[in-house]
């Protein structure tokens, strides 16, 4: 409550000294653990110089304490064009047993990334967990994870060990299939079906910000990248980006 209240009061101050839209982004809270960054975006001919000051010494990130990533030995439960331990209805991939524990049950939806010479389809995690807002759900063909609306998009992992992305339509030769993998801590086999490949089913996540246009409106939402770590070295490998904590993607019904 006073976390709300604090954000509150902020977001008075701010737009009763300016015009220009701010915009707030929580991204994740539980009881014991809090997480969250203040993003402001201003319209350049309606701002002025000390709220720009403002912005740039107070806008901040607030990170918790994290947990130690469950030890769990992954068991292979299927390899293509195996599809019989998908879900039968539509499933959905959603962060599980994550060190940052208020990220767990968000789910990896499709981002379009832009980088400097292309723009590269593939998952990354959603921070809006609402079943309000339209979600885009997997299947299986032939072993393979798809997109449920258009089976012809196929889902595979990065072949470059520092950047495992889960990749949309890419070409078969940089990728490898995604496999189903059971959790066993401490012997017993835990309920639940992970997705991993090469016997690796831990993922690394970081934090993207929200961006904006020069007039203010929203360009793209914030996200977490999500990557494969632990794969083999391969003649696709290059520079990759250090993560900010661990977990698993689980793949559970969507109906």
């Amino acid at each position: 409550a006073l976390l709300a209240r604090s954000f509150g009061i902020l977001y008075r101050s701010l737009v009763t000294t300016s015009t220009c839209p701010a915009f707030f982004t929580l991204r994740s809270f539980s009881r014991s653990h809090y997480h969250f960054t203040i993003s402001l975006y201003l319209n350049s001919s309606q701002h002025n110089t000390n709220m720009r000051s403002w912005i740039a010494t107070h806008s901040a990130v607030m990170v918790g304490a994290t947990s130690t990533l469950l030890n769990a030995t992954p068991r292979l439960l299927s390899r293509t064009p195996d599809c019989l331990l998908w879900p039968d209805q539509r499933s959905m991939l959603v962060v599980d047993s994550a060190e940052d524990s208020a990220v767990n049950g968000l789910p990896a939806q499709p981002y379009d990334i832009i980088f400097p010479s292309k723009v590269l389809p593939l998952l990354a995690i959603d921070l809006r967990a609402s079943r309000r807002i339209a979600k885009a759900t997997y299947a299986c063909e032939a072993g393979q994870a798809t997109l449920s609306s258009s089976p012809s998009r196929k889902l595979a992992i990065c072949q470059d060990r520092a950047n495992g992305h889960i990749l949309i339509d890419a070409p078969m030769e940089k990728v490898l299939v995604p496999e189903l993998y059971a959790h066993i801590v401490d012997g017993v086999e835990l309920n639940g079906i992970y997705l991993g490949v090469e016997n690796q089913t831990t993922w690394g996540f970081r934090y993207t910000p929200a961006t904006c246009h020069a007039n203010a409106t929203l360009s793209t939402r914030d996200y977490y990248e999500v990557k494969l770590l632990g794969l083999p070295e391969s003649k696709w490998d290059t520079a990759g980006y250090e993560v900010e904590f661990r977990g698993f993607l689980k793949v559970v019904s969507w109906f």
